[in-house]
């Protein structure tokens, strides 16, 4: 019998601790401050038509968030399970989430990647994704560093 295929939909409060699990699982995909249940649920409420699951077959095999703030949309923390991996899974949500983005009036798409991830660096050169070299990412940690010096 041939295996079901996957279904993709909105994330929900529901699928935080499974999603949580796929990434940490995931090589590759860094979690860091924010990225606990309390924090993704807070970030699926405020954009809850960008957040998208994956299920196959009773089993998250992929997710993906997405955020949007008025004028650029950013996609954080897509991934799909190893033995999912190859099966159309990770295209679809990324599809899916750029048509979503589109709808809700985002002229352009952001994503992080860390270099040394070179398996999601191929998967989105592969998917059309420019690299850019001309913008550098910087971070300021609101609960570590409490002065800004200005």
């Amino acid at each position: 019998m041939r295996e079901p295929r996957f279904t993709v939909r909105e994330a929900k409060a529901e699928d935080v601790h499974a999603m949580l699990g796929l990434w940490a699982d995931t090589p590759g995909v860094g979690l860091g401050v924010g990225d606990d249940e309390e924090d993704l649920k807070r970030f699926i409420a405020r954009n809850p038509r960008t957040c998208l699951v994956a299920w196959k077959g009773g089993i998250l095999a992929g997710a993906v968030v997405g955020g949007f703030d008025g004028r650029r949309g950013y996609l954080y923390h897509l991934a799909v399970r190893k033995d999912y991996q190859s099966q159309g899974i990770g295209k679809a949500l990324v599809a899916e989430v750029l048509d979503r983005f589109r709808e809700i009036g985002a002229r352009r798409v952001h994503l992080l990647v860390f270099t040394t991830n070179q398996q999601a660096v191929a998967f989105y050169t592969r998917l059309g994704w420019r690299l850019r070299q001309d913008v550098l990412v910087a971070s300021w940690d609101c609960e570590q560093e409490k002065d800004c010096g200005c």
